[in-house]
């Protein structure tokens, strides 16, 4: 599996290197939001640790990382985080991303999977503007 974002191919037999690598240079913007979380209650951010997840699930082709120690464990993180999923369709999605579909579609599928154990909320952005998007978002945190 090839990362398009960013053009690079890990060979399967460094599947498990990288991820260390992965993790570890997560690791301080993971304790950072955590921090920051504790600090102020909460934390707006279009980047969480699901997120991570999922990227390392899709692009590393390794959807048994959740079952492995350090997916356990980030699964344990994403459990006390407040996710709302914002998502679209697939063809919505695949219209905005500049990446291949089919890996659009991948990561989709992942999210969906995930997203009904972590999110708090989901609201498709696909359906909504971005205004009506953003209340829905306020309710869901129960500010607005």
């Amino acid at each position: 599996m090839c990362n398009p974002y960013y053009k690079v191919c890990i060979p399967k037999r460094l599947r498990h290197i990288w991820i260390h690598i992965e993790f570890w240079s997560a690791m301080p913007y993971i304790l950072l939001r955590h921090i920051l979380v504790r600090l102020h209650k909460f934390l707006v951010c279009d980047r969480g640790i699901a997120d991570f997840i999922v990227w390392i699930i899709v692009t590393l082709d390794h959807p048994s990382f959740l079952s492995s120690l350090y997916g356990r464990f980030l699964i344990r993180l994403a459990k006390g985080e407040n996710i709302i999923y914002l998502h679209a369709d697939k063809h919505i999605l695949a219209k905005r991303a500049d990446v291949p579909e089919d890996f659009v579609y991948r990561e989709l599928a992942v999210y969906d999977v995930l997203m009904r154990y972590l999110a708090k909320c989901s609201i498709d952005t696909g359906s909504y503007g971005p205004v009506e998007a953003a209340v829905r978002v306020l309710r869901c945190l129960n500010i607005a």
